[in-house]
């Protein structure tokens, strides 16, 4: 038998071939947690170093919200909410409690996309974070209050359609020792 291979087969041969190495690159979606994060249950607290701990608990999302700025206008927000309680054991959790190392996550088509946490003072109070400042727990002392995920919108918006989890990463500043890092995620319940 003698294969004749002329321009047109040699063009659907390699279609083929780039077929077959794409198609499992494209069915194949990131999970919810992304890797090198520990998956903790939702609403129970999980290990932080120095036997401290960290709890996820209470999502409220997508709570509107009308302030007038600065300059008389009116400003439409919305918001997703969760709890924090956050606990250090025998050992200082430096600069550990802060919003912004939290992010609310879901999964597209291309990955993954987040909105960073923010302070949730005028939405609901307390914040986790006193201050600017990230701040410091000493052994035995415990910081509770509520991290918020805001964007501009009205009424009926979503903060972010179909998230999915919340991520913890103390790393995003800079500011929290190498031997404190942690990276730790909590699929958000149903609704």
């Amino acid at each position: 038998m003698k294969f004749i291979i002329n321009d047109k087969t040699g063009f659907v041969v390699s279609l083929l071939l780039l077929i077959s190495v794409y198609t499992p690159i494209a069915s194949a979606e990131p999970g919810l947690i992304p890797e090198g994060y520990s998956e903790q249950p939702f609403g129970e607290p999980a290990a932080l170093p120095g036997g401290g701990t960290l709890t996820v608990s209470r999502y409220d999302p997508d709570i509107a919200l009308s302030r007038t700025n600065q300059f008389g206008d009116e400003v439409y927000t919305i918001s997703s909410l969760i709890s924090v309680k956050m606990c250090a054991g025998s050992a200082e959790l430096t600069k550990m409690a802060s919003e912004v190392y939290f992010s609310l996550a879901r999964v597209i088509s291309t990955g993954r996309e987040s909105i960073s946490g923010t302070p949730s003072t005028g939405i609901r109070d307390p914040s986790l974070q006193p201050d600017f400042v990230p701040h410091t727990l000493m052994p035995g002392e415990c910081a509770e209050g509520w991290v918020a995920f805001t964007r501009t919108g009205h009424p009926g918006d979503k903060v972010l359609e179909n998230a999915s989890s919340i991520w913890f990463d103390p790393a995003v500043l800079g500011q929290v020792p190498a031997d404190q890092q942690v990276k730790l995620a909590w699929r958000l319940p149903v609704e």
